[in-house]
């Protein structure tokens, strides 16, 4: 929500924000909750136009093991949400623990319909992949249909969701009797 967005910027201080363009009104309602000047940027222009780029971006310092790599924020269910820092070592190291336990490789393509809002999402689904150099087809949302296609058309390896995903998934063939050509998929996960 706004609010939640608002909360989090006041309290994460962060040096840029980027937004892709159906959230920029959120946005920019949020930026003016938390009275904050935050440059910010929306992705799809950042992707295509290098002035975008330049008018938002700072050369960044060489990193360090120690050196923070994300905030990432708890639900809040009980109270604010807190932002639980980790650095890049911690991060990569997380990777890699987990592609060895899953024996990624980068001929791995990996699907992550989640939000990335989330470690799951963002850590697990993206992080895990592309630090072994594999790929991740990314999806704005779950929709059930698409998952399956997209896993028989493109011969996904790894698929990771919630529960209620993989549900909904066998719901949806149950109930119509497409089956779809899954075999590529190597590992499968769930949180």
């Amino acid at each position: 929500t706004v609010s939640e967005i608002a909360y989090i910027l006041g309290h994460a201080e962060p040096v840029l924000v980027v937004c892709d363009h159906g959230h920029r009104t959120q946005l920019d309602t949020a930026l003016g909750q938390a009275q904050s000047s935050i440059p910010s940027g929306i992705l799809e222009r950042l992707m295509v136009d290098s002035q975008d780029v330049n008018a938002v971006a700072r050369p960044l310092p060489a990193r360090q093991p120690e050196d923070l790599a994300l905030v990432i924020y708890t639900s809040g269910t009980t109270s604010a949400p807190k932002g639980v820092p980790a650095t890049d070592r911690i991060e990569l190291r997380s990777a890699d623990a987990f592609a060895q336990v899953w024996s990624v490789t980068p001929a791995d393509l990996f699907v992550c319909a989640l939000p990335l809002s989330f470690l799951f999402g963002l850590h697990t689904a993206t992080t895990v992949a592309f630090a072994q150099g594999a790929a991740v087809l990314l999806f704005e949302r779950f929709h059930p249909v698409r998952v399956l296609e997209a896993i028989e058309r493109q011969r996904a390896t790894v698929m990771l969701g919630v529960p209620t995903m993989y549900a909904i998934m066998l719901e949806h063939v149950a109930q119509t009797g497409k089956l779809y050509d899954l075999a590529s998929v190597r590992l499968s996960a769930s949180s």
